[in-house]
């Protein structure tokens, strides 16, 4: 049996663990949420990149207020992350992430998104619709999409590159 957590590795399946249906962490039946993802998830990018993150920054309120002092974000995201519908709502559900990746050089916004992502992971861990070939499969076509934008902007800068150095980088082409 798993320690509390789950643990870090193995192979997931119904049931694993001896809990039966019930999941400690309150885990919801999967597909309830995810029509609310485009409410929620601007509420927890607020909680952790906008103003709310802003002002909790701000020592004077977080001692003011209990509910300040923790960012429920992650949990929110982790719940989020069980209770989707994989194949249908995997996508939405890292947009918010992707949204910040430009942001990522800074460090406070770096260790935001990795924390994020770990929460997530832990979320999907206990989807029963994240099974591991849907997971590869989704993580295939992600790198894939990736590389190939990665691709074209190299052929679109390379190909500047050449009209603008003129005929001998073309004539080196050539031969």
């Amino acid at each position: 049996s798993g320690g509390a957590g789950g643990g870090a590795g193995g192979s997931r399946g119904a049931g694993e663990g001896g809990e039966g249906g019930e999941h400690g962490s309150g885990a919801a039946a999967v597909g309830i949420l995810d029509d609310c993802l485009e409410l929620v998830l601007p509420i927890i990018d607020d909680e952790l990149f906008g103003d709310v993150a802003e002002a909790k920054e701000v020592s004077a309120f977080t001692s003011s207020y209990k509910e300040a002092k923790r960012a429920r974000a992650y949990e929110t995201y982790q719940l989020l992350a069980s209770a989707i519908t994989f194949s249908e709502r995997i996508d939405e559900l890292l947009s918010l992430v992707r949204a910040r990746l430009p942001d990522a050089g800074r460090p406070s916004v770096r260790k935001r998104l990795v924390e994020l992502l770990r929460f997530a992971a832990r979320g999907l861990q206990a989807n029963p619709t994240a099974e591991t070939h849907e997971c590869l499969v989704w993580a295939y076509d992600a790198l894939r999409t990736g590389l190939d934008a990665e691709d074209a902007a190299w052929r679109a800068a390379t190909s500047g590159a050449g009209a603008a150095t003129g005929p001998a980088t073309a004539g080196r082409a050539a031969g």
